[in-house]
């Protein structure tokens, strides 16, 4: 992918027999790496709909792809969640819907995280950002220092994920190794 990526001859937004782009694809498949790589590139239309009017964002709330969802609002790219399909559902009616996301589990916290989203969307990309490990230092400390500065344990859990085992957590706090 990273190759095709590179190479200027390929159309990244190419579409299929039914409208979908290769982003569409691996929204649908839960193919989270792809996702990842893709969302990277800013020639790629995450907006882009397939022939029933449906955008990757809405097919992965449907299939209850939950990490994928979290990667797309947290990359920061413009999201167009009022897009409605063709039986005229958005996202978030999409995921509240019981035909929908496969299961109830995941449809409640794609609604929350929906609904979050809505309310606040840059508390919410951040917030994601954090938690996925994608959102840098600065902003890890920016988070810790406004809105959550007693989690210090966080920042700790953040290097420990990153720099592999550098920092411990012990039940009376943080240490170096």
């Amino acid at each position: 992918m990273k190759l095709l990526l590179n190479d200027i001859r390929v159309n990244i937004n190419e579409v299929n027999n039914d409208n979908q782009t290769p982003f569409y694809t691996a929204c649908q498949g839960g193919h989270i790496e792809i996702v990842e790589l893709l969302l990277k590139d800013k020639r790629v239309d995450i907006n882009s709909a397939n022939n029933q009017f449906e955008t990757p964002f809405c097919s992965a709330c449907y299939c209850g792809h939950i990490e994928i969802i979290q990667y797309i609002l947290a990359s920061g790219r413009e999201v167009n969640l009022a897009t409605k399909n063709n039986e005229g559902k958005t996202a978030i009616k999409i995921a509240r819907d019981k035909r929908g996301t496969r299961t109830k589990g995941k449809r409640v916290q794609i609604v929350k995280l929906l609904e979050s989203f809505e309310r606040n969307p840059n508390e919410t990309r951040n917030k994601l950002r954090i938690q996925l490990g994608i959102g840098g230092i600065i902003l890890l400390f920016i988070y810790l220092y406004f809105f959550n500065f007693h989690s210090i344990s966080l920042f700790f859990f953040f290097f420990e994920k990153r720099l592999g085992s550098c920092f411990s957590i012990c039940n009376d706090g943080p240490s170096f190794r």
